[in-house]
């Protein structure tokens, strides 16, 4: 790049002569458009005259016409005529006027001609008028000369305007009318007279815009309002009534300029028309003429200014184009070339020492950048770089991966979309990014955070708020752990602690159970049997007949609560053998029939054929008479549907989310479920303990669920309880279709 020799004053000031040069032309051109404005309303008033001429011989056409027609009326023939009612009276006197009237009618008061003259000659080709709107408008102004809109006379072969004019009595009494037509040719070379060296050409238009005469044959004899090619604005400017100059309007695909009149008694429209091309063409020649001069000047100017800037301007654009590619194409490496040592030199010399300390800098910016790149994608933890605001501006590989999203989607987006809690609310909303901000920390907040994909994770989060070197703060960085393996590990250890400690309670329990019921149930049999005695030896009359009864009864029922505590108590070693499941099932369900009011129902849903396991029978149909007989007992006034559902699954892996601790393996799932009252949280943790009911006195034992789980962990099966208040309870059952798939 090179910078020529002379000092940029010595320049600048050679561009001050030249500036007096640029206002001259400025100041002939503006000289220009002044005349212009001059010509141009010389123009104007030229093309108003002319309206205004055709207004008056317009006016004067028609002040002929009438005059001449009223002549012919009053004249003593008309009044003869009426006495004689001969046709030859009037004959002779209408030829008088047919240079002005070719056509002249005489109309009886009934609206019918009579008589009728064309060129001078009788004619019989009579219309009658009495139902046109002619007729009657004419009758409406009487003294008046009524002048019609245009029509084609076919008996001359020529466009016409009609004029009536109304044949009184000394009473005013109505004789008739005189109808006499003026050819439209007349009018037409009557104008012609003064437009033979104008080049434009005019419209008259009648009040129903039908053209009456125009030196524009395209136009001719039509309504302007029908031609495909009209200005809306014409016709606005027709419709105001009023004078008008209108500078530029498309009329048949040309730009004229167009002056309006009226003749106001007959609401004609005088329309005088000049193209652009003509109504200009003074002002393009003083356009033209200016312009070369002011061009003339004006290129000498430039080519002197060019001859003299060029000596600033190409060492600057080159300095701006070094500017340009280096801030385009980010290389320091580019240096602006010097030779002279003006200003300019000095400039560029300075520009290419600013380019070495920025390349140095770039250099350790670029070094420093890299490194903290490559920790951050080699971070096993998430990290997010947000604004003050919460704003997402740089997130790792890690945070888009786990939200399966890509990076210009995420990026802009606020931090409260990201993470959210199981009520779908952000775990930092406004008030928590206000709380970090103002504390300068979040240290290893643990939370259950929903993602973008709405995918469950457990991480632990710490923040830190990222300050300038004003120590003002600009952002905030999070770093999160993904600790959800850990949580599911402490949430699995749990439950099986849980699971121990109920095994624990109900193998001590039963072992309590088994001890005391042999011995109870020696004491109840002895009070069975003596209370039997008793009723043997006392007649069937006697008043202690029912307390017997009673006493025999509440034995019976202890004898059966005996019986469940020593069943629940004994080893689960009872014999096992292929049964139906399916088979064994649908028979329990008619037994539940039998036994369960008319009014609850028993649905049953069979997803599978036969299906045979190692079980035992007796066991199996303890198990559904007390779901059964429990969902009936929770039902409003014993009415409701018990559904039982059977059904093959495989669980494999973890298991399902629903069923916690199943072991990977095929099963028989067997459902019993009701709409019932349902079971609150703090009870469903403990149906299953021996002797715990929520039964009324003496209407529950509490053995029959702790009776229901022992036998089915006997059959290393699985049992599940899921409820709502108000919406039911479902007990799920596992039972494994083959016990050598558990390594029994």
């Amino acid at each position: 790049m090179i910078f020529r020799s002379g000092t940029v004053k010595s320049k600048l000031l050679s561009l001050q002569a030249l500036l007096v040069v640029s206002i001259a032309v400025v100041n002939a051109l503006a000289g220009y458009f002044i005349f212009s404005k001059y010509l141009s309303f010389a123009q104007r008033e030229k093309l108003e005259e002319g309206t205004a001429s055709m207004v008056i011989i317009a006016s004067a056409f028609v002040r002929d016409c009438s005059y001449q027609l009223v002549n012919l009326v009053i004249n003593e023939a008309v009044k003869k005529y009426n006495q004689s009612h001969n046709p030859l009276v009037l004959q002779a006197h209408f030829s008088t006027y047919s240079s002005r009237f070719p056509v002249i009618s005489f109309l009886g008061n009934k609206g019918v001609e009579e008589v009728k003259n064309v060129f001078g000659d009788v004619s019989f080709n009579f219309t009658d008028y009495s139902g046109s709107s002619f007729y009657r408008e004419a009758r409406d102004i009487p003294n008046k000369v009524y002048v019609s809109s245009l029509r084609f006379e076919k008996l001359i072969g020529s466009y016409v305007l009609d004029f009536a004019y109304q044949h009184t009595d000394y009473f005013d009494d109505d004789l008739g009318f005189v109808l006499a037509s003026a050819r439209v040719l007349d009018l037409k070379n009557e104008l012609k007279k003064i437009r033979d060296n104008d080049k434009g050409f005019y419209l008259i238009l009648d009040k129903n815009n039908n053209i009456i005469a125009t030196n524009y044959n395209k136009l001719s004899a039509r309504n302007i309002e029908e031609f495909p090619d009209v200005d809306p604005l014409l016709l606005r400017s027709l419709k105001n009534g009023k004078k008008d100059f209108i500078e530029s309007l498309q009329l048949d695909g040309q730009k004229c300029v167009i002056s309006t009149s009226f003749l106001e008694d007959l609401h004609w429209k005088i329309i005088n028309i000049a193209p652009h091309l003509t109504y200009y063409a003074s002002l393009r020649e003083l356009r033209n003429s200016n312009l070369i001069i002011a061009l003339t000047v004006l290129v000498v100017g430039v080519m002197l200014t060019y001859l003299i800037a060029k000596s600033i301007t190409v060492p600057i654009s080159n300095l701006e184009k070094i500017i340009s590619d280096v801030s385009s194409s980010q290389d320091m490496s580019l240096r602006a070339h010097v030779e002279s040592q003006d200003e300019l030199g000095s400039l560029a010399e300075s520009f290419n020492r600013m380019l070495d300390r920025i390349e140095t800098s770039q250099q350790e910016i670029t070094e420093t950048k890299n490194y903290l790149n490559s920790i951050i994608k080699h971070m096993t933890d998430f990290m997010i770089v947000t604004d003050s605001n919460g704003t997402i501006t740089v997130v790792n590989q890690n945070v888009l991966k786990a939200n399966d999203i890509e990076e210009d989607v995420l990026i802009g987006k606020n931090i409260s979309e990201l993470m959210k809690n199981q009520n779908g609310e952000p775990i930092f909303d406004d008030a928590m990014l206000r709380q970090i901000l103002e504390s300068g920390f979040l240290h290893q907040a643990e939370s259950e955070v929903y993602n973008w994909q709405n995918k469950r994770q457990f991480l632990s989060i710490s923040a830190a708020v990222l300050k300038n070197v004003y120590d003002d703060a600009e952002g905030i960085v999070f770093i999160a752990q993904d600790i959800s393996q850990r949580k599911k590990a402490e949430e699995k250890q749990f439950k099986l602690e849980q699971e121990l400690q109920q095994a624990r309670k109900l193998e001590a329990i039963g072992t309590l159970a088994g001890g005391i019921a042999h011995d109870f149930n020696t004491l109840i049999g002895t009070i069975i049997g003596y209370a039997e005695m008793i009723s043997a030896d006392l007649p069937e009359t006697s008043p202690l007949q029912d307390d017997l009864a009673t006493i025999i009864k509440v034995s019976e029922r202890a004898t059966t609560l005996v019986r469940q505590i020593r069943e629940f108590s004994k080893p689960k070693d009872s014999v096992k053998h292929e049964i139906d499941v399916v088979n064994l099932v649908k028979n329990n369900i008619n037994l539940v029939r039998t036994l369960v009011p008319s009014s609850v129902v028993v649905e049953e849903d069979y997803q599978i054929g036969e299906q045979i396991i190692f079980a035992n029978e007796d066991q199996l149909n303890q198990i559904l008479i007390n779901l059964c007989t429990n969902a009936v007992d929770v039902m409003t006034d014993q009415k409701g549907t018990i559904r039982v559902k059977l059904a093959l699954i495989d669980i494999t892996g973890d298991g399902m989310a629903d069923y916690p601790g199943v072991k990977p393996a095929g099963y028989v799932w067997i459902s019993v479920a009701d709409d019932g009252w349902g079971i609150t949280p703090e009870i469903i943790e403990r149906i299953f303990d021996p002797y715990f009911t929520t039964k009324e006195t003496g209407k529950g034992s509490g053995m029959g669920l702790a009776v229901v789980h022992s036998i089915v962990t006997s059959h290393s099966g699985y049992i599940f309880v899921r409820s709502a208040i108000h919406q039911g309870t479902t007990f799920d059952i596992f039972l494994p279709t083959s016990n050598k798939e558990l390594g029994e």
